[in-house]
This record gives structure tokens, sequence and C-alpha cells, in this order.
């Protein structure tokens, strides 16, 4: 009797070391994961870290001032970096019309530069297309002058002039937004400088369509340049 007992118990026990290996091996396959495992990360925080991702390709003045300079334009303006300096910086993407007409020191002139910026919006008279130009120039200090505002750059110079290519985010009505949109949505502004992406991971493709449609509502509109 003893020894058909030690049988029956050394069957059963490998028949359970055999039921404890499969549990073990399946666990290992498909391991559980815990729910305080999975991060919690709204969509904030996914657009967030994008950013943070793309940023480390630019560099960010962040909440800098517009710095008073009779060259400060539409789409080109000073910055203050420090108290005692300043750099200029031209936005991409977008052309605002020549101010004024200027005569340089070697006799040559502005003024086909400003008929091919008439031409874009329609062939409007040349003093309109400069009365465009004095409104972007006027957007451009309501919009930069005694508020803070971002200046991304990567140090891309703009042919040899010393300043170079940047976007500029800033608080208007109450929204976060690129300056180049804004002067292209009231119809200050030509399409048709050096794209970039955004630092916010938009493309640069994307981005031009985004503006090419806001230009297309400130032509149904009669806005701008496009009256």
């Amino acid at each position: 009797m003893a020894k058909s007992g030690q049988k029956t118990f050394g069957f059963g026990t490998l028949v359970l070391l055999l039921v404890l290996f499969v549990i073990q091996s399946y666990n290992k396959k498909t391991p559980t994961q815990k729910h305080d495992d999975v991060p919690n990360v709204s969509s904030h925080d996914k657009r967030k870290n994008a950013m943070n991702r793309e940023s480390q390709d630019w560099t960010l003045y962040q909440n800098v001032a517009l710095a008073p300079h009779h060259q400060n334009d539409g789409d080109s303006f000073h910055v203050s970096i420090t108290d005692d300096s300043a750099q200029e910086f031209r936005l991409y993407f977008v052309d605002t019309p020549e101010s004024q007409f200027k005569r340089y020191s070697d006799g040559d002139t502005n003024g086909e530069r400003i008929e091919k910026q008439a031409q874009y919006f329609g062939g409007i008279e040349i003093d309109d297309c400069i009365a465009v130009g004095v409104a972007a120039k006027e957007l451009m200090n309501e919009l930069l002058s005694g508020k803070p505002f971002d200046v991304y750059t990567r140090y891309e110079e703009v042919y040899d002039s010393g300043r170079f290519f940047c976007h500029a985010r800033l608080t208007w009505k109450g929204k976060q937004r690129w300056m180049d949109e804004i002067l292209v949505e009231n119809g200050l502004a030509r399409i048709i400088t050096q794209p970039a992406e955004l630092p916010d991971g938009t493309s640069a493709e994307k981005h031009k369509q985004h503006l090419l449609r806001l230009e297309a509502k400130a032509k149904k509109a009669r806005i701008g340049g496009w009256k």
C-alpha cells in the first residue's frame, strides 16, 4: 500500500509542476500592465512635448521687446536681446510692401521692387502699394510695441544683410498667433519669401497652405492690398 501511495503522490506532484510551468510560461509571453504604468498624457502635454523636441533646433528669445529703429518695417524689426544690444530679424514666408520710396547712395531705387509688390496685389497703383506697406508697418508696431513676444530663429541670414529669418509668436485678440499669418489675413503681405517649418513641428508646406487660405479670405473680403 505504501509503495502504491508513493507512486500516486509522485504522479500528482508531476501534474502540479507541469501546470505551474505552463502558467509561468504564459505570463512571460503576455505580461500584464498595471493602469498606473500607463502615462496619462493630455493633448496639451503632447503638443508641449512636440514643441520641446522641435525647439531644440531653434534659438528662442522669450518675452522680448521691440527695439525702436528707423528701419523697422512690416516684416523686419529690431529686438532688444539685452539691455544694451538689439538684433534685426525678418519674418519667414512673407514680404510686406515698401513703406516709402527710397533712393540709395549708388543712385539705385526700390522702385522696381515696389512695382513687383503692386503686381502681386493685382496691379494696384504704386502709391496704393506704398500705403499698404505703411499699414503693415503700423500693424507691426501695434502688435509688438510695449508687448512681450517670442522670437524663434536658426540664425539663417537674409543674404549678407546682418538680418536673420525668424518666426515671431505673440498674443493677439486673446490667442497665440504667428505674426506672418496676421499680416496675410489682413491683406498686408505677399507669401513669397523663405519658408521654414514652425517650431511646433508644423511643416513648411502645411503652414504655407494655411497662409494661402488666409490670403484667399482676405481677397474675398477685399481688405488691405486686395481692395
